[in-house]
């Protein structure tokens, strides 16, 4: 009893002194499971918003609080983050709501609809702001990006005007762990002269060349580029060379973006090849090359812009950002200096980062708002926010009043943050996170009781790696081979929705947005025949079947001998054989029970071996009597 006692006692005090313990680290502000780096804690403590996107994208929108350790003291913060898992059908890139000949600021959803009408097929699934931009618009060229913006291969712009240590990061696409690359923005070289790009009736590059000149005459076996440049927001025009050759003429491009006297982006059809001075939104191609003149006309669509060389030569979409806020997971001891005075104190702010995995995390740390619990970070606190999510490397994009996101709920954008402008901020470029859904042909090739037979026919894949390829019913999966895939195991009547998903070579699965309802039918009958006999001058009638679920109506059926219809009762009719002398065709008609309704059924001649022969013997009889009655 002693010994119980003193058991009691020191698990009394023990608890005593985890009380204690706990109530000293809550409030001397040493957080619980917090995620520590350069100075800096964050803990999350509670979930406001989950949702589950397409393509295993997920957001979430969480409570928590951080604190930069000098200050010593927590605030309350609330982060908004979606993690886009590595898969070579997603493509990460950049965007902008372009004018024709004009940077334009934008809502982040309207870049989000720019985008989708400039991209046939593809849906925006997420969207962030991105880089600074000239905000006041007071560049020679203005609401430029600061740095520079390639997406799909097109560099709209190309030279990073931010400071040097500031990251350019791009964005592969190709579904590994190496799905988010960084280089130093003073490491990035441009290429002397622009490139020209020649299209097919396709939209297919046929050719690519060097130009060899920048406004200027070209000399000869050269071309050169032509396009106004802007000083001070004032258009200055330029006339095409006299001496050229040819002029190829764009004068209603799709783009035509002179960032500067060496930085220009233009995309269209030549319209004319006259020697002309070229008004704003022009530019122009001059020749003194027979062999590049072959590839070009009116009617051709060409492109002209300045490339990167070196490391960064495959890039292919890009976006710079600010400081590098975390470094194989770690903040870099100066996160909060080195973009000077930017990350030393709250803001609001956008970061984006990659796990080990290949997973892209886009965050928005919302801030200015105190009463509502949204304060905003300083940089190595954003950095171990970003830590606490699993990231790796991380970078701070644009922040302020331009931190927003938004995802895609169906056909709607959902704005994901709360901006601290009283409204919200039009920006000049954004992360875009889209998809160009797989186009895939799905047939029932048979719906029973308990399973379903289907064919799958890819007609295009669009980049998603569809080699493990699976249906779904419930719970149920079946890898699709040679185009087909039975699922077993259902459950009669009941309704189901059929769905696609594809398994990716690092083992995710990934669904697909398509769902194919069906129901399964009653338990299955079995017909066997229509028995038909002759006795006292009557035709008999008689159905060989069953159907223990009773899920038809052949005991009622309708059958049609030689088109004049009759009820079956209890499966049997008859009928006098000089009403229906020889029989032709029978037709049998009923209803079986499927999920949400009936199905009719008609069956054709459902014992024709047995009604030809039956006929051909009372032929043969009818004959016999005539003869012998002659």
């Amino acid at each position: 009893m002693k010994n119980y006692q003193r058991i009691l006692k020191k698990s009394f005090i023990f608890s005593l002194l985890s009380l204690f313990l706990f109530a000293f680290l809550l409030f001397s502000g040493l957080a619980v499971n917090a995620t520590s780096t350069c100075n800096a804690d964050y803990q999350q403590n509670g979930v406001l918003t989950s949702v589950s996107l397409d393509y295993g994208l997920k957001y979430r929108s969480v409570t928590g609080s951080s604190r930069y350790t000098t200050t010593g003291t927590y605030v309350d913060q609330v982060c908004n983050y979606i993690e886009v898992p590595a898969n070579e059908g997603l493509l990460i890139t950049s965007w902008s709501n372009f004018q024709t000949d004009a940077w334009k600021m934008s809502r982040v959803n309207k870049v989000a609809e720019n985008f989708e009408a400039t991209h046939p097929g593809y849906r925006v699934i997420a969207i962030t702001n991105g880089d600074f931009y000239d905000i006041s618009g007071t560049g020679n060229f203005p609401y430029q990006p600061t740095g520079a913006l390639v997406s799909d291969g097109n560099f709209y712009k190309t030279t990073p005007t931010r400071s040097n240590g500031y990251k350019l990061v791009s964005f592969t696409n190709d579904g590994t762990t190496n799905s988010l690359v960084s280089y130093d923005q003073s490491k990035i070289t441009v290429n002397t002269l622009p490139t020209l790009t020649i299209y097919d009736e396709n939209d297919h590059i046929i050719k690519e060349f060097d130009i060899n000149k920048v406004n200027e005459d070209p000399s000869t076996g050269e071309i050169a580029v032509y396009f106004g440049t802007f000083t001070k927001k004032v258009y200055n025009p330029i006339t095409t060379s006299s001496s050229a050759n040819k002029c190829y003429v764009v004068e209603n491009p799709i783009y035509c973006l002179p960032n500067s006297a060496k930085d220009f982006y233009g995309l269209g059809y030549i319209e004319s090849s006259k020697s002309k001075s070229l008004l704003q939104g022009e530019f122009a191609i001059c020749s003194n090359n027979s062999t590049i003149d072959q590839f070009l006309s009116e009617g051709v669509k060409i492109r002209v812009q300045y490339e990167w060389n070196g490391e960064a030569s495959n890039v292919t979409n890009a976006i710079n950002a600010g400081t590098q806020i975390l470094v194989n997971g770690e903040a870099p001891s100066n996160v909060n200096t080195a973009d000077g005075s930017r990350m030393n104190a709250r803001h609001p702010r956008t970061a984006i980062g990659v796990k080990e995995d290949g997973t892209v995390v886009l965050m928005v740390n919302d801030g200015r708002q105190p009463e509502t619990g949204r304060n905003g970070s300083y940089g190595n606190e954003l950095a171990a926010m970003m830590k606490h999510y699993g990231c790796v490397n991380a970078f701070n994009l644009d922040g302020g009043g331009s931190s927003i996101m938004y995802y895609r709920d169906g056909e709607n954008f959902v704005l994901g943050n709360k901006y601290s402008d009283p409204s919200e901020r039009s920006i000049s470029n954004c992360v875009v996170v889209a998809v160009k859904d797989p186009e895939i042909q799905v047939n029932f090739d048979r719906i029973g009781s308990r399973d379903v037979e289907v064919s799958v026919n890819v007609i295009d894949n669009n980049r998603h790696n569809l080699d493990k390829l699976y249906i779904r019913v419930g719970s149920k999966s079946e890898l699709v081979v040679n185009g087909k895939a039975t699922i077993s195991g259902l459950t009669a009547l009941e309704g189901y929705e059929l769905q696609l998903s594809y398994e990716l070579p690092n083992g995710n699965t990934i669904s697909l947005p398509y769902n194919y309802p069906f129901g399964t039918k009653a338990r299955e009958y079995r017909f066997n025949d229509i028995n038909i006999s002759l006795k006292d001058n009557n035709y008999i009638f008689e159905l060989d079947y069953s159907d223990k679920a009773n899920a038809t109506t052949l005991a009622e059926a309708i059958i049609y001998i030689n088109g004049k219809s009759y009820q079956m009762a209890e499966g049997k009719l008859t009928v006098g054989k000089e009403e229906i002398g020889l029989i032709n065709e029978i037709k049998l008609e009923f209803t079986n029970q499927i999920y949400q309704g009936t199905e009719t059924i008609i069956l054709v001649n459902p014992h024709a071996p047995y009604l030809n022969a039956l006929n051909e013997a009372i032929g043969s009889i009818e004959t016999l009597l005539e003869e012998i009655f002659k």
